[in-house]
């Protein structure tokens, strides 16, 4: 392989790293808000809110 290949391989890489730990982490964070409000556990700020009410 030559050097540019080995670049763009590692560039690609990388950007489909951060692509999916970003998309992975906001779905997390959607269906986690969601579960807790429908079970009423599992995301503090949602309990905290609760406990108020």
């Amino acid at each position: 392989m030559s050097e540019s290949a080995i670049y763009f391989v590692i560039a690609f890489t990388t950007l489909l790293l951060i692509a999916g730990a970003g998309y992975t982490f906001y779905e997390f964070r959607r269906a986690g808000a969601a579960e807790a409000r429908v079970r009423g556990g599992g995301d503090a700020r949602v309990n905290k809110t609760k406990a108020r009410s």
